[in-house]
Parts: structure tokens; C-alpha cells; sequence
């Protein structure tokens, strides 16, 4: 038979026990770490990269997942907000609206627009690239494709198109902006200084270059 100190010491660690079971959840809630709401991910000027795209898995990412995104891929997002977008086979988006790419992005797909494009700096595209209304790409963009355009073209400096530009209105290269096949444009084609065109330039109006501008200048 059990002696009355030892019945004691048994109630004692029984009590115990129970109290840890009562308590337990509330003292996991306490180590849990804290939520505390999206975060701002911020790149250091020696962190800062190019940030690849892949539009149809971006657009199909769950909100939560989207709040921890870089801020150019938030931008990007936020263009084709209230947009009507669909993927066209397994490599090209279409989307129904104007678009504004930020820069430093890179996009893996074929891009159709049915409206005008932007395109930031220092973007790339692995894809071809068509808008049906004017598209304007800033500054060291490379296109590894083609460019199709239903109307005008701008282009800054040392931008690259490795493939053919076709534009139903007016072009205008920038300085040192390279075209890797043949231009066709429905209007004007204007060169800048140092702007090249490795094929063949058809143009439905007049082709100016810097050399001729500089000798319409001296004249």
C-alpha cells in the first residue's frame, strides 16, 4: 500500500500535467512569430538585378505570394490590373489594353497587345513583341525576336532589336540602336547618330539619317 507522502507527490505531478495540456496552445501562439503584414523586399544597388518574368505564372500567383514580390514585378502587375489577358498556345499573352513595362524586367513569352506599349529600360525579350497602336521602348532594351507595330516606333539609344521591325506608321531610332534584320515602316524612317540597320530599310515616306540631317544643316 502506498504511503500517504508518496499519494501526494502522484497528485501533484498529475496536476502538473494537466496544467501543461491546458496551457500548451497558448504557449505555442506566444512563439509564434509575429505577422506582421507585407513586406517591402528592397534590393541593394549591388543586389539589384534584371527580374525575370514569366506573365502567365506571375498573373496566377495567389495575392499573398504577390505582396513579397519585387517592386518591378508589382509594377508590372499593376499595368495589366482590370485587363483582359489570355495565353495564346504555350508561349504567348495577349493582353487587351495599353501596357507599361518598368524597367530592369525580362519577359520569357511572346507579348501581343491590343493597344499601345511601353517598354522601361534596360528590359528584355525573349519573344516577339507586337502592339497594334504606337510602341515606345527606352534605353539598352533588347528584343531577341521581331517587333511588330500598327503604328509608330520610337526607340532610344542603344537599344537592340536582333530581329526585323515592321511598323505601320512612322520609325525613329535612337543613338547607337541596332536592328539585326530589315526595317519596314508605312511612314518616315528617321536615324539617329550611329543608328544602324543591318538588312534593308523599305519605308512608305522618307528615310532621313544624322549624316543627312548634318548635311541639310552645313547647306
Amino acid at each position: 500500500m502506498l504511503e500517504i507522502p508518496w499519494l501526494l507527490i502522484l497528485l501533484i505531478l498529475a496536476l502538473c500535467g494537466f496544467a501543461v495540456f491546458l496551457f500548451l496552445p497558448s504557449i505555442l501562439e506566444l512563439k509564434r512569430p509575429r505577422n506582421h503584414g507585407p513586406r517591402r523586399i528592397l534590393e541593394s544597388d549591388g543586389e539589384r538585378g534584371v527580374q525575370k518574368v514569366d506573365l502567365a505564372e506571375l498573373l496566377e500567383l495567389p495575392l499573398i505570394i504577390r505582396e513579397h514580390v519585387p517592386e518591378s514585378l508589382q509594377q508590372t502587375m499593376m499595368s495589366l490590373n482590370g485587363k483582359k489577358i489570355s495565353k495564346i498556345g504555350a508561349d504567348t499573352v495577349k493582353i487587351v489594353g495599353d501596357v507599361e513595362i518598368p524597367s530592369e524586367i525580362e519577359i520569357l513569352e511572346n507579348i501581343v497587345v491590343e493597344g499601345r506599349l511601353t517598354i522601361g529600360d534596360k528590359c528584355r525579350f525573349y519573344g516577339n513583341v507586337q502592339a497594334s497602336k504606337d510602341v515606345k521602348i527606352g534605353c539598352n532594351v533588347v528584343l531577341e525576336k521581331n517587333l511588330v507595330s500598327g503604328k509608330d516606333v520610337s526607340i532610344d539609344r542603344n537599344t537592340v532589336i536582333n530581329g526585323s521591325l515592321n511598323a505601320k506608321g512612322s520609325v525613329y531610332l535612337g543613338p547607337n540602336a541596332l536592328i539585326g534584320l530589315s526595317l519596314f515602316s508605312g511612314g518616315d524612317v528617321e536615324l539617329s547618330q550611329g543608328a544602324k540597320v543591318a538588312k534593308n530599310i523599305v519605308s512608305g515616306g522618307f528615310i532621313v539619317s544624322h549624316e543627312t540631317l548634318e548635311l541639310q544643316k552645313r547647306n
